[in-house]
Order: structure tokens, then C-alpha cells, then sequence
């Protein structure tokens, strides 16, 4: 997260006090970094054939945790990819069906 998220104008006194709010909530384990996620290597995708490369996605969001419940304020539209491969396993497939 950036300071400039938490307070756009870029005034002094919203910055100090941004800074400050980011302290607290990392030292609460409030605020986490986003891990960095990488292709795997010896994987070769320079020369952009796309059936050779394997596909990381990272999808972030903020959310405010306020007493009535959970609102996501920061996010962007969810794109949906069709898949190319199909699962017939249905102990995988029952396990797939956790996440959603």
C-alpha cells in the first residue's frame, strides 16, 4: 500500500499521520506486504509463445473490517479467464470447490 492511497492530496499533515496509521496497523499484524510472486524458473517466455508459459496472478483488494461487517473499497473488475485444460479428477474438483 501506498501513502498516496491512503491520503491522494500529498498534504504534509495527512502524510505524517498516514505514515503513523501504517505503523500501528503492521505492528497489530493489521497490514500485510503483498508477497512477490515469480514465473518458475527455466521457464522461457521471451519469445511470446503463450502455451509454453505459466500464468501467475496476484489479486489485491483493500477492505475495511467495521463492526456491521466487511467492505471492499479499493479493488479493480474481476476478469474472468476461460480455462484451456479441463479437470475430470472430482477429488481435485471437490477440492477446487473450497476456495469459491
Amino acid at each position: 500500500m501506498t501513502i498516496s492511497v491512503l491520503c491522494p492530496s500529498q498534504q504534509g499533515w495527512e502524510v505524517k499521520r498516514a505514515r503513523l496509521g501504517l505503523v500501528e496497523c503492521v505492528n497489530r499484524d493489521l497490514l500485510q506486504p503483498y508477497p512477490v510472486f515469480h514465473e518458475k524458473p527455466g521457464k522461457d517466455c521471451q519469445d511470446w509463445d503463450l502455451q509454453k508459459c505459466d500464468y501467475v496472478a496476484h489479486i489485491k483488494f483493500t477492505v475495511l473490517l467495521m463492526p456491521d461487517g466487511s467492505d471492499r473499497i479499493i479493488s479493480h473488475p474481476f476478469q474472468e479467464l476461460q480455462p484451456t485444460k479441463i479437470i475430470d479428477d472430482p477429488e481435485i474438483k471437490s477440492w477446487l470447490a473450497l476456495g469459491t
